[in-house]
């Protein structure tokens, strides 16, 4: 699916705003609280970015669904309050007891009271408890939280890099902390592998204590002087694209729409079913590939490597085709539609490789003058090269089912850009006085055809639409615009990212969201009537690298419902979007109730919203994502509509060598057999999160079972 999504690198353009201190410090001010959003759609009822926006924040908290207390529920005991300047708490096991003066920590053997260890605390601490197997000692207070080894007081066992307290509670399990601030803030943590697994910030004032159920599904939680309880099992979308050692580089779907391709930094190239429950299909390379081409049909895979190496591969059995093609300073690939021909790229080279000649010696298509940019139609039978040469710009043309023959050379009136439409008869070039010219080429290319695009201004990429019917364009000061090719107006307002790196742009299929990706990894959904934030941003825990070269990446989904987004440490999961309509009035009451400033109780006024969205009407299009939104997220679809299940996500999990996954699965599944094995597994054999006392956990979860 050539050319159906936009997609394009503008580093060299678009860097200089990404420096990593702006990345951290513009998060406050990107991410609105939700309480305001719930406001804006009270108050702007027919805005359907505003009730965009607001779905956005709801799904990004989607754990912290207040519902009943069962009556049968039994509660682990909370954390130890600390009253008094000193006190003391057991271990679980009762043979070690540790005991507080000040800020000085005693950890003591029993019954005998021998001393075994003492410490000074690094931060004043409000409450205190041991884990469930005694192998750790959390301390908690406004100003952080510590997590000490239970057997020396060392802090060696772990450390919430940002939580604070004073509320916290270990998970039954031992492997979930949940904490709580005096904001009222709530967060869940993967302690032992210091990562933050969910975060959000309920408005219900200061948490005073939160407890885990003896299922760790669900938590009680005492804040504002009111008590609610929380549904902890993750709601959130497909998150089981992972790297194998580590993280991955891009994520894009498949030309048919219905895979997802992830590239990890260790050299793997791995595709899944969406939805699907089969394995995954790879193989793996010797690094990390600069670029990547497939064909139309998604059944063959170009791979570049550095520093000049590519070959085509079958994506279904992840074995080569043909030889290795050698070219200095690789810079991009492309192929032809069936895989007969592939295309390599330098800044000074172009060749095409006939992949059955058993000679292996390529046709040198351009062997001269500066390369700028190779594209193809979206069936990959012409090929279009933007190049310099002593007489000037040039757009050489060739059909890819024989390369050696030329179609075509066209004079090129600037660098910047040069793009086929889907259909392969429209050429898109840049002028040299600013704006964009639309040629017929397939009829000499010297009549216009179609007007010309913002004539003076001056564009740092352009790409067309999937349907040919659009242009997208992106200035170098991060200005986005989207441009009706008949008419050569504009369409909707334009899109400012003023001052921030763009990695990649791209239009969803109807033309009315951008996906922008930052360099680092923020990725965020624009509307293009609007020009306004459609989404809340996705920010992933650290700056991830984008350093893979994928022509015509494809990160919405087929029906542009959905986006990849970074996930995780390693990860990519896809991002359901939420309705592009007016919201109705139980969306605000929905975000109050998990925001906790309704005037009813939360819980009382969840009931009052399933009520309010069956009572809408069966083409509402908010009524399917608000009845997926608050079911049962131990049964419902992990994605809106027909989807997998989470039992079977979880399952999923278990198949990458990847042990950051696993507590996600646990938590996903926690009565599958299967998922619990391979948990105990890990922590057996050390490998689970390489802590000295995981072959110590996985022989007690072994016995709790």
């Amino acid at each position: 699916m050539k050319n159906e999504f936009i997609h394009w690198n503008v580093r060299t353009t678009l860097l200089m705003g990404a420096l990593l201190g702006a990345f951290g410090s513009q998060a406050a001010d990107r991410l609105p609280a939700l309480p305001e959003l719930a406001a804006a759609v009270r108050l702007q009822t027919n805005d359907p970015v505003a009730a965009s926006r607001l779905g956005s924040a709801l799904m990004h908290r989607d754990w912290m669904l207040p519902v009943e207390t069962v009556a049968d529920t039994v509660w682990l005991p909370p954390a130890v309050k600390r009253s008094g300047d000193s006190g003391s708490l057991d271990s679980p096991d009762g043979r070690r007891r540790v005991e507080w003066q000040g800020t000085t920590l005693k950890l003591v053997a029993l019954p005998d009271g021998s001393p075994i260890s003492e410490v000074q605390t690094g931060r004043p601490w409000a409450t205190i408890q041991w884990h469930p197997a005694g192998w750790a000692v959390a301390l908690a207070g406004t100003n952080g939280v510590e997590i000490r080894d239970g057997k020396t007081l060392r802090q060696a066992a772990g450390d919430c890099v940002g939580a604070l307290g004073p509320a916290l509670a270990f998970s039954p399990d031992g492997l979930h902390l949940l904490t709580g601030r005096a904001d009222g803030g709530l967060a869940l943590w993967d302690w032992a592998g210091v990562r933050q697994v969910s975060v959000g910030l309920p408005g219900w004032g200061a948490v005073e204590s939160v407890a885990f159920d003896e299922r760790g599904q669900r938590a009680r939680v005492r804040a504002g002087g009111r008590e609610q309880v929380l549904d902890l099992r993750p709601g959130r979308a497909l998150s089981d694209w992972y790297g194998s050692t580590s993280s991955v580089r891009t994520a894009v779907f498949s030309p048919a729409g219905d895979r997802v391709m992830t590239v990890s930094g260790d050299g793997w190239v791995q595709t899944r079913e969406l939805g699907g429950v089969g394995r995954s299909q790879g193989f793996q390379l010797a690094n990390a590939p600069v670029a990547l081409s497939a064909t139309p049909d998604g059944k063959w895979l170009v791979t570049g490597l550095p520093p000049g190496k590519a070959r085509i591969w079958d994506l279904a059995t992840g074995r080569p085709r043909g030889a290795w093609m050698s070219h200095t300073e690789l810079t991009q690939v492309a192929n032809s539609a069936r895989g007969e021909w592939v295309w390599t790229v330098s800044p000074s080279l172009v060749r095409a490789w006939n992949i059955a000649d058993p000679s292996g010696i390529p046709v040198g298509v351009v062997t001269n003058g500066r390369v700028h940019r190779l594209v193809s139609d979206r069936a990959c039978g012409t090929v279009a090269v933007l190049l310099t040469e002593a007489e000037g710009s040039l757009v050489r043309l060739w059909a890819t089912t024989n390369p050696a023959v030329p179609l075509k050379s066209l004079p090129a009136w600037d660098v910047a850009v040069v793009e086929l439409d889907p259909s392969g008869e429209w050429l898109l070039t840049s002028s040299t006085n600013g704006g964009l010219r639309q040629r017929r080429w397939t009829v000499g290319g010297t009549e216009p055809g179609r007007p010309d695009i913002a004539m003076g201004a001056k564009f740092a990429g352009a790409r067309y639409s999937g349907d040919g019917r659009h242009v997208l364009t992106v200035t170098a000061q991060g200005v986005l615009r989207i441009w009706d090719v008949q008419t050569g107006k504009p369409v909707g307002s334009k899109v400012e990212m003023p001052g921030l790196g763009v990695d990649s742009v791209e239009l969803s299929p109807d033309a009315t969201k951008v996906r922008i990706e930052e360099v680092g990894g923020v990725v965020q959904v624009y509307d293009v009537a609007t020009g306004r934030a459609a989404t809340e941003p996705w920010w992933p825990p650290l700056r991830r690298a984008r350093s893979v070269r994928v022509e015509d990446a494809t990160r919405f989904s087929r029906e542009g419902s959905a986006v990849l987004v970074p996930d995780g440490d390693l990860g990519v999961r896809l991002a359901p979007l939420p309705p592009s309509a007016p919201g109705s009035a139980w969306l605000a009451s929905l975000a109050e109730a998990v925001w906790g400033l309704g005037t009813n109780m939360p819980l009382v006024t969840v009931t009052g919203v399933r009520a309010e969205v069956d009572k809408t009407g069966e083409k509402d299009l908010w009524r399917a994502w608000g009845k997926w939104w608050l079911s049962d997220r131990g049964t419902r679809s992990v994605v809106p509509g027909p989807g997998v299940t989470p039992e079977a996500l979880a399952l999923r999990h278990l198949e990458p060598s990847v042990t950051t996954s696993l507590p996600e699965a646990l938590r996903l599944a926690p009565g599958s057999k299967a998922v619990r094995d391979a948990v105990i597994q890990q922590a057996r054999t050390n490998q689970f999160w390489n802590r000295p006392y995981r072959a110590e956990l996985g022989e007690w979860l072994g016995k709790a079972r």
